[in-house]
């Protein structure tokens, strides 16, 4: 879902809600060039920390599943996760 947009110098920026690691997550997308910035939600090698922690949300792995299916949407070329190494095939 996209939740807002910012216009910036690099383009215009898509910034999706996107819990499931935290509550408060998000990830911005650049779509001209397919960028997407993940933080901590979508990672190359190992897996995001998905857990439940007092007074957030009662179900974050369903929230994490249910923003994957945003990823699905878009046309992404690029992955510039928060640890790791940047990626192309999200899918994998």
């Amino acid at each position: 879902m996209i939740n807002r947009e910012a216009r910036t110098v690099a383009g215009q920026i898509q910034i999706l809600w996107t819990p499931g690691h935290s509550d408060g997550h998000i990830c911005l997308f650049e779509e001209k060039e397919g960028v997407l910035l993940a933080g901590d939600h979508l990672l190359y090698e190992i897996k995001p920390n998905i857990s439940y922690w007092p007074l957030t949300d009662e179900n974050p792995l369903n929230n994490y599943l249910q923003s994957m299916d945003i990823f699905e949407k878009l046309p992404i070329r690029l992955v510039l996760p928060g640890h790791g190494q940047v990626f192309q095939n999200i899918t994998e």
